[in-house]
């Protein structure tokens, strides 16, 4: 706490700190406190969850051995096809020879798709052989690879003679996904690449040139946009339960954005170190192929946002696009600013509030984690003390990995020096949306924005449901009798007080997601906690020189000084904080719907008989619970997991789908999955405690689409395309456990 003492020479006020002697018994227990705080709150951190691999992820490999250790290895059927032709001894002697030959006999024989698949399996391999020493050649051998993979898989002459329940049909699709890749490798620096939009390429093959042309099919981004590619296939992703991918056609890759510093209306609210998800794909005119018309060799290579687009249409067949969700996520939040920004918010707040360099805006504030849609509803994810966006990469992963989510809405992130306050932090979001409402819609044209969800964990919870409450005169009569409109003095000073003490419900918050929340404070902020932030944080003169300034210029109004004297966020979250005797009593808007999960695990330690007070092990289940919540679920996990859990990613997603206005959101066309009947949360058998019901959703929500392990078989799902393709065309999540 902050006190206040008269300095009779000087005849005002001045603030010092409470110098407090600790016996030596009390720094024993202090030190073994304030460690314990430490390690309770190090799993609100993450590290990196991505990291470079050595080699890039690729399942043609390990089936042809192409490591550089051992010689590459042909199929057995591309021998068979060898050996028909009497091409096997060449090829194993000269592969470049063999292509060749092969090359002409398609010429003299388009229609047999087993020289088409050979010919392609051959320049894939030769093209490995030849990348380092010789790219230029490895470079025709690849493009040759893609065009022919396509050619196998989309030419109408083909169509009576290929299988698509041949396993051979998914290699030809490798092919094309591999070769592409490593073409695109060789136009880079290995890992990464830009294209100019405004530049022409040609891809020369071992007979014809190729003019190239660059289009963005689908999302809300250009290619000037963008700074560099990488593959997605290079990173190896570490700390998640879940991997989401899709099979298909395509080269998953990482967009990273440039750096904005315009003056645009969305550029303050995108971070500099966005990264998005985008699959290429290379769709020659193979109709210039089959006519022999030298003049029409084109080929666009095109870029798709997989959040919008699954599949794509080619030659007349509705294909799925091979995609990556989980990476470019993984790789924007595994940025160095979020790994550090969790211990800097608590011990240096002040830095976060800076404006950075070449950013017009300080590091704080709303960003958003893709491209801006208007048509998509607004989720907010306030994080907790100790943490930053990093801590919602595991529950963004998973909710973007339903497709009706992903089509609903989009994800922000809300970023805060978890060091102060939480009621400060919560005014400064409630003046970012109102600040960003008024940039991208300043005539309330656009519905998606009067429906936003916010999801907060642990602080950030508090935060949120100071969004959806009015606060009267409550706050400010903790602190005087005299009204607040009455008082007089330096108006900046006033402004942000009053910002502080009074609000109103924002009638754009539809649904609010409090997670391990502490709406009665939480033991953990004590003496030793207190004493420990105190001692080595430094607090922004932003915070402490407003406080001052307000208390020494109405020192006569002010009745308690007990709320002013908090100036960190440990202090703010003590149960014998006032805020939190008036926090029940704060009236909650109609509109909103209040949803409660609570955290619960059993002790790891003896208790000898003794009855212990259930929590979380941070925060105990008689304050995380909301008693005017409309649901509530209670999870078995501790409190910087909690909101990384299964069971609690589930329940925000069919909060989120239940939310969802069937005439308006829902497309009517969509297939949607069967429902099933939802068995009430206090009956559920995923929650070990039973609590008196507060709500039953009346909707029946989509079953989770749980994705198979690796090895395991996938159930096939049916799409009302009845193509060729399909059987093998599946769209897919893969999960790695």
């Amino acid at each position: 706490m902050i006190w206040y003492k008269l300095d009779s020479k000087e005849g005002h006020q001045r603030i010092s700190g409470r110098q407090k002697v600790l016996q030596p018994f009390q720094v024993q227990w202090f030190v073994i406190t304030a460690a314990l705080f430490m390690l309770f709150f190090a799993g609100c951190m993450r590290t990196k969850i991505t990291e470079l691999r050595l080699n890039s992820k690729n399942p043609l490999v390990i089936r042809f051995q192409l490591d550089g250790i051992n010689t590459p290895k042909m199929s057995n059927r591309a021998r068979l096809t060898l050996r028909s032709y009497a091409l096997e001894t060449l090829a194993d002697h000269n592969r470049l020879a063999a292509a060749n030959q092969l090359h002409n006999r398609i010429k003299q024989n388009r229609t047999d798709p087993d020289l088409i698949y050979t010919f392609a399996e051959l320049a894939y391999i030769e093209g490995v052989r030849q990348e380092h020493d010789h790219p230029l050649l490895a470079a025709e051998l690849f493009a040759a690879s893609t065009l022919y993979s396509y050619i196998y898989l989309f030419d109408p002459q083909l169509d009576l003679a290929r299988n698509p329940y041949d396993p051979q049909f998914r290699d030809i699709c490798l092919f094309y996904n591999g070769s592409l890749e490593k073409l695109l490798r060789l136009i880079g620096q290995n890992h990464s690449f830009m294209l100019d939009p405004s530049q022409d390429y040609v891809i020369k093959t071992v007979a014809n040139d190729w003019n190239i042309s660059v289009k963005v099919r689908t999302g809300k981004w250009r290619i000037e946009d963008i700074e560099q590619f990488r593959f997605a296939a290079d990173y190896e992703i570490k700390g998640l339960h879940s991997e989401y991918r899709q099979h298909g056609l395509g080269v998953p890759l990482i967009a990273c954005r440039k750096h904005d510093v315009t003056e645009s209306p969305l550029s303050q609210f995108y971070p500099s170190s966005m990264s998005l998800p985008v699959t290429a794909l290379l769709r020659p005119n193979i109709r210039a192929i089959m006519e022999g018309n030298q003049d029409e060799l084109h080929a666009e290579l095109e870029f798709f946002d997989p959040l919008e687009s699954e599949k794509t249409l080619i030659e007349g067949r509705l294909v799925p696009l091979e995609s990556d969700l989980t990476t470019p996520l993984a790789y924007f939040l595994s940025s160095p600013v979020y790994l550090v920004v969790g211990t800097v918010g608590v011990f240096d707040p002040a830095s976060l509030l800076e404006t950075l360099p070449g950013h017009n805006r300080p590091a704080i504030g709303l960003y958003m984690a893709q491209p801006y849609d208007p048509n998509k509803i607004p989720v907010i994810l306030i994080h907790g003390l100790f943490s930053s966006p990093m801590t919602w990469v595991e529950m963004v992963n998973t909710l973007r990995s339903d497709p009706e989510i992903r089509d609903k809405y989009q994800f922000w992130f809300y970023l805060y020096p978890s060091g102060q306050p939480f009621w400060v932090s919560a005014a400064h979001l409630r003046s970012e949306l109102k600040t960003i409402r008024d940039k991208i819609d300043p005539h309330h044209a656009e519905p998606a924005l009067d429906r936003m969800v916010l999801v907060g964990h642990s602080m950030g919870g508090l935060i949120a449901h100071l969004q959806a409450v009015d606060s009267d005169n409550e706050i400010w009569k903790l602190v005087s009798h005299t009204p607040f409109d009455t008082l007089r003095g330096d108006e900046a000073t006033r402004q942000a007080v009053g910002d502080w003490f009074f609000f109103e419900a924002n009638p754009s918050v539809k649904h609010v997601v409090t997670i391990a929340t502490p709406f009665r404070g939480s033991k953990f902020s004590n003496n030793a906690t207190q004493w420990l932030v105190r001692s080595t944080s430094k607090m922004p003169k932003q915070l402490t020189g407003v406080l001052r300034t307000f208390s020494l210029e109405h020192r006569d109004q002010i009745n308690n000084h007990s709320l002013l004297d908090i100036e960190n966020g440990i202090e703010s979250l003590s149960p014998d904080s006032p805020f939190f005797e008036i926090i029940q009593r704060f009236p909650r808007a109609p509109w909103v719907q209040y949803h409660n999960v609570v955290g619960e695990t059993k002790p790891n330690y003896p208790t000898f008989g003794l009855k212990i007070p259930q929590s979380d092990g941070v925060v105990r289940r008689n304050s995380a619970e909301a008693d005017w919540a409309e649901s509530r679920v209670i999870i078995p996990s501790t409190h910087t997991k909690v909101h990384t859990h299964p069971e609690a990613i589930f329940e925000v997603r069919r909060i989120l789908l239940d939310s969802l206005d069937e005439t308006q959101y829902r497309s009517k066309t969509q297939a949607v999955p069967q429902p099933h009947q939802r068995t009430p949360y206090h009956t559920h058998p995923l929650h070990r405690q039973t609590v008196p019901p507060l709500h039953t959703p009346q909707q029946t929500v989509p079953p989770l689409h749980t994705p198979q392990r690796q090895g395991q078989p996938e159930p096939m799902r049916q799409v009302a395309v009845p193509q060729m393709l399909t059987p093998y065309f599946q769209m897919r999540n893969q999960v790695e456990m």
